[in-house]
């Protein structure tokens, strides 16, 4: 896992799953991919409050 991902998993801002998955290098790179993927995360955290 990448340092970034350890800090927000460090400091409960994300799960591990979460942040391997929208703290990806080649993600980023991807604007139309990454911002599909932090609204599926924004999603997800909605359903679960």
């Amino acid at each position: 896992m990448h340092r970034l991902a350890e800090a927000v998993v460090e400091m409960s801002l994300m799960t591990e799953a979460e942040a391997r998955k929208i703290i990806d290098p080649m993600l980023m790179t991807d604007p139309a991919r990454m911002a599909a993927a932090i609204h599926a995360f924004r999603a997800g955290k909605a359903a679960k409050a």
